[in-house]
């Protein structure tokens, strides 16, 4: 992870550029000699690889008011070779823009406000079609005490099934390539207390 100032100040705060790159890669053997998992064949090989970067801009151009903006872009490739029939292979390219913005009044109440938009390439057996859906998230937060806070939260959140949901991944997961994204909307309440008692 790397942050930079935009300014050439280094006490100015007011901005700062974060970037954050990360790679994974996975590989393992199952052996099932007396075909006791759902795959009909005595070895499954599984590969798989993810990477990704993400770039955003920081700011509080004013005391109250913070925002965010930024992209970020995610690879995932899978290889399920089945040791007998022509192997799988399957590869998604992510893409994300996302903005956000929260807002403090008096440090009391604090409002918030996120949106996206993601879309998403699948290439392999069965692959469901091209994908673009936004998101949205709004929320507030009321600190009554200084030790309460009570905060609710909605959306409308959309996920995408994982490559391992979609072609298998593991001696547990056989896979479905005709999964379909998840939609729908979501809703959270809650408070929180926190003291600090001295010690005797």
């Amino acid at each position: 992870d790397t942050v930079a100032r935009c300014a050439d100040d280094a006490r100015d705060d007011r901005c700062r550029i974060e970037t954050s790159a990360f790679a994974k890669v996975t590989s393992y053997l199952v052996r099932d000699p007396l075909f006791e998992l759902p795959f009909g064949t005595k070895e499954l090989a599984i590969d798989g690889s993810e990477a990704g970067f993400r770039a955003a801009v920081r700011g509080h151009p004013l005391a109250p008011l913070e925002g965010v903006v930024g992209v970020e872009q995610i690879v995932d490739l899978l290889s399920v070779d089945p040791a007998g029939p022509t192997d799988l292979r399957a590869r998604r390219a992510s893409s994300r823009g996302f903005a956000r913005a929260s807002l403090t009044a008096k440090d009391v109440v604090t409002f918030d406000l996120a949106l996206s938009m993601g879309s998403a390439r699948t290439s392999g057996p069965g692959s469901a079609p091209d994908f673009l859906s936004p998101e949205v998230r709004g929320g507030i937060r009321v600190r009554p005490l200084p030790e309460l806070d009570l905060y609710a939260s909605g959306a409308r959140y959309v996920r995408i099934p994982t490559l391992g949901e979609s072609y298998g991944a593991s001696d547990t997961v056989l896979g479905n390539p005709e999964l379909v994204p998840e939609r729908g909307p979501t809703f959270e309440s809650g408070a929180r207390f926190s003291r600090a008692f001295r010690k005797f």
